[in-house]
């Protein structure tokens, strides 16, 4: 790889299936971390979304995020004007190596008046206007995590979807030995490696061999977002809060008043978030239920009245697991208090297997800082040079016509790899969202999309606001099915596993 390294990756599912598809879209810089005067996350935010914007270009736009200023205390027009400065100063690295329509604006001030234009509707008592910054919008998360996987295969790394781990032991000569099942073949593959990293997200703690001191039980969230089809602010991610208030242990003696982002999506579209719930790792406690929905639902509803949602207007939701903090105090949901920060075991400091390291990571925007941690552990002389590599070498190629201006917007550089797969023809699939028979054959030849739900959930933009019509589902599902020599039952069963995702928003009647 970039690094002089041989790296294998094995998902036991389909990339970016779990957490990390389920965010809300935005890669922060932080800002929240100036009232605790943490520079420190509050740079490895801001470098992280840099890196992140200069992997995908073509996936991510900049975001401004508003908040309304009420008094004169922390969220004042007066402190939020000094937050602005000095979110502009600690970021001024922040466009370093963007192309000039992906930079990040200066943050600024609204008046009251200007604050009303573009947040109708919110209450006016004691407002004085509204702070505006610029975050970054993920328009497809999932293929961000993808492109970044696409793009370490390129360079030499090995990825494959649908194997999973079962056991890890150290080997001779200080090398470990992965055990690990194929579920597509069915067949058993032994791997030996040098170093291990173990980053399943919240089923880390099950990939700790017995012979290792796994950490304690862990507390972990329930993060919930739902999408909406309305686009209720289109001119940017407002912030806004409700009257619920909640301790807030970073503070002390002091509360939290709970607030909502409010993030347009897509054009049509709103995701609102995050409503957290303490729960049990185990699955059987994970699904979201119809009441689920409809409780975050009547939190909205209760925080800005004038979206006056139903649960008709809910086409899709986001829901994973967060560490919460493990000496917080929290017991309902208003007052659960997430991890302040990743966190890495090197399994041999706590008396068990060398070389193997696990990740109980928090966000998603810091992704690549997790990444330069693990990789100084495992080498000192580590240095990060994947910015330096793509700073200045962002471009797109220049597009010939209509559908290479399609491929080029939604794939970046990667288009031209696309274009082979599309004919004359030009057959599409499916409109708005778009898609056309020649991605699909892609997706199936080079980006390991081995079922339904891959291509509907994760490789396009088909099932990721609403439940896609039967008929479009059923036309891609018989394409698959000739690639792959599917059965009738095997295409039937690949479809109603895309139906169960769409469960919890089906009407009671259904």
């Amino acid at each position: 790889t970039q690094q002089g390294l041989q790296v294998l990756l094995l998902d036991k599912g389909d990339f970016c299936s779990s957490c990390s598809a389920n965010s809300l879209k935005i890669l922060h810089g932080g800002l929240r971390y100036l009232q605790h005067l943490d520079f420190r996350r509050m740079r490895a935010s801001i470098s992280s979304r840099r890196e992140m914007m200069c992997i995908a270009p073509h996936l991510v736009e900049p975001l401004a995020c508003i908040m309304p200023a009420y008094g004169h205390g922390l969220k004042g027009k007066e402190v939020m004007r000094v937050a602005m400065v000095l979110n502009d100063c600690i970021g001024m690295d922040r466009n370093k190596g963007l192309l000039p329509e992906k930079q990040l604006p200066h943050g600024y001030s609204l008046t009251k008046v200007q604050c009303l234009e573009k947040v109708p509707d919110i209450s006016t008592d004691k407002l004085h206007g509204a702070s505006v910054w610029y975050d970054a919008l993920a328009t497809n998360s999932e293929r961000l995590v993808l492109e970044q996987i696409l793009q370490a295969a390129d360079r030499g790394a090995t990825c494959i979807n649908y194997c999973e781990v079962n056991s890890l032991e150290q080997g001779e000569n200080e090398t470990l030995t992965v055990t690990a099942d194929d579920l597509l073949t069915k067949q058993k593959v032994v791997i030996s490696a040098q170093h291990v990293i173990n980053a399943a997200g919240a089923c880390f703690e099950d990939l700790i061999p017995d012979n290792c001191r796994k950490p304690q039980t862990g507390r972990w969230a329930r993060a919930l977002n739902i999408v909406i089809k309305k686009n209720l602010f289109p001119d940017g991610a407002v912030a806004l809060e409700g009257d619920c208030l909640h301790d807030n242990e970073d503070t002390e003696g002091k509360r939290k008043r709970r607030m909502l982002f409010f993030v347009p999506w897509r054009q049509h579209y709103t995701i609102i978030g995050t409503h957290y719930v303490e729960k049990s790792r185990s699955p059987k406690l994970f699904p979201v239920t119809r009441d689920d929905i409809i409780a975050m639902m009547d939190e909205v509803n209760a925080i800005y009245p004038a979206a006056k949602l139903t649960f008709e207007d809910i086409s899709f939701y986001h829901a994973g697991l967060l560490p919460v903090r493990e000496d917080s105090k929290a017991n309902n949901s208003l007052n659960v208090q997430l991890a302040k920060d990743s966190s890495i075991i090197c399994h041999e400091k706590e008396g068990g297997l060398k070389n193997f390291y696990s990740i109980k990571g928090i966000k998603y925007t810091t992704a690549p800082h997790v990444a330069d941690r693990v990789m100084q552990l495992i080498d000192s002389s580590y240095k990060n040079k994947t910015l330096n590599d793509l700073t200045g070498r962002t471009h797109f190629p220049k597009p010939e016509s209509s559908i290479d201006n399609y491929l080029v917007n939604k794939y970046g550089s990667r288009y031209d790899r696309i274009k082979k797969y599309i004919d004359a023809e030009q057959q599409w699939l499916n409109k708005d969202p778009d898609m056309l028979l020649g991605e699909l054959l892609y997706f199936i030849h080079e980006e390991m999309a081995i079922h339904l739900s891959d291509v509907v959930f994760r490789r396009s933009d088909i099932g990721t606001a609403e439940c896609p019509r039967q008929d479009i589902l059923h036309r891609i599902a018989g394409f698959m099915a000739t690639e792959y020599n599917w059965s009738d039952e095997r295409t039937a069963e690949e479809i109603r596993t895309v139906m169960q995702r769409y469960l919890p928003l089906k009407p009671n009647d259904q």
